[in-house]
């Protein structure tokens, strides 16, 4: 069992000074729009991820006219009680305890307390780029598994690394340093491949079948839903294939093939999901997603990660709301956090759906 009992936000984002408690496994959180009911559930994905699930730049964390911010959790894991403190300082440098004891590295933290967020801008993670939906797949894998995000770090280190070569060769020409710069780069950047590919495949598998059991559970209806993962780049053949791309890599001064151009692709009736699919299927699936990742988790983990609903009856109708809502009392161990600016639909909801819930009402931080 995971739950967050109590957290307390310092100077992020619009909230100065703020302590809040849990009690139940079904949190509903309501305010009217700006006074910070969606910057609490980002304090609890910062808390957990190390990283707000909105932005990259800690900076724009912290509440307007302060130097840094600081978040302290109280979270019972496993019947343990277990403190988080995570500190950002001016100078730019984070840190985390657990415990009092510093952590030295954000992987440390990554699976500890995992946690899956449904936000408005997340209909992107379906209709929009590719990167957006590698980003998905990537935060999901970075929580499953510990060496991960390490091949991932490398990975993208030795992307900008050789972005840099290819537009210095561009520019200046060839030179044998540069020859064999790039000699060594292709030969990192294809042992990293044979990390990242294959374990992306490897949990898209599981992922598609929690995907396609949400997706027809939210709709009520068998839309004939597929996904795949479309990968330019052959783990086995990954050097090969690298180098005999040099020159259209040079010719273009940008690195055209990899995972990083991978593509989490779904289909509806065999064509592409966001060409065809309706405003109501394109909910559905992201729901479908978020969900599959969060059983994920929970199976793989044996932990329920912390689910984090922003704004959710503003995305479905009242019928996949019901059955979203049904699935979250029967079929999942998770503390569950809603957010929505009507506190008597809220309580009308969370009523119905389960006895152990509770309301907050987030004040006016002006």
């Amino acid at each position: 069992m995971l739950r967050l009992e109590q957290i307390r936000l310092t100077q992020f984002k619009n909230h100065p000074d703020t302590d809040y408690s849990f009690h139940a496994r079904v949190v509903g959180i309501t305010g009217p729009n700006g006074v910070g009911k969606t910057n609490l559930l980002d304090a609890i994905h910062t808390l957990c991820f190390a990283r707000s699930y909105f932005t990259r730049n800690d900076q724009t964390m912290v509440r307007h006219g302060e130097n840094g911010f600081r978040l302290d959790g109280r979270f019972l894991k496993e019947n343990q009680l277990e403190e988080v403190e995570m500190i950002w300082r001016e100078t730019g440098k984070k840190e985390v305890r657990v415990n009092k004891d510093p952590l030295p590295r954000r992987v440390d933290l990554l699976g500890r307390y995992p946690v899956v967020m449904i936000a408005p801008d997340d209909a992107e993670l379906i209709q929009g780029d590719s990167k957006l939906r590698r980003q998905f797949l990537d935060a999901l894998i970075c929580q499953l598994d510990s060496n991960y995000l390490s091949s991932l770090s490398r990975f993208n280190k030795i992307l900008a690394q050789r972005q840099v070569l290819l537009r210095e060769w561009g520019a200046q020409g060839s030179s044998p340093a540069r020859t064999d710069l790039l000699n060594v780069l292709d030969e990192q950047f294809a042992e990293e491949v044979q990390q990242l590919v294959p374990a992306r495949q490897k949990w898209i598998t599981e992922l598609q079948i929690g995907v396609l059991e949400q997706y027809e559970r939210i709709a009520g209806i068998t839309d004939k839903i597929s996904m795949r993962y479309a990968m330019n780049l052959e783990p086995d053949d990954s050097l090969e294939l690298i180098r005999s791309n040099r020159a259209r890599d040079l010719a273009a001064e940008r690195n055209t093939v990899g995972p990083h151009r991978d593509e989490l692709v779904f289909s509806l009736n065999t064509y592409p999901f966001k060409l065809v699919a309706s405003q109501g299927q394109r909910k559905t699936l992201l729901f479908a997603l978020k969900l599959a990742a969060c059983q994920m988790l929970e199976q793989k983990l044996i932990l329920p990660p912390l689910l984090l609903l922003d704004d959710i009856f503003e995305k479905l109708d009242a019928g996949r709301t019901c059955s979203l809502l049904r699935w979250l009392a029967d079929q999942t161990e998770s503390q569950v956090f809603i957010s929505d600016t009507d506190p008597h639909r809220l309580a009308s909801q969370l009523g119905s759906m389960c006895s152990d819930w509770q309301l907050i009402q987030i004040p006016d931080q002006s």
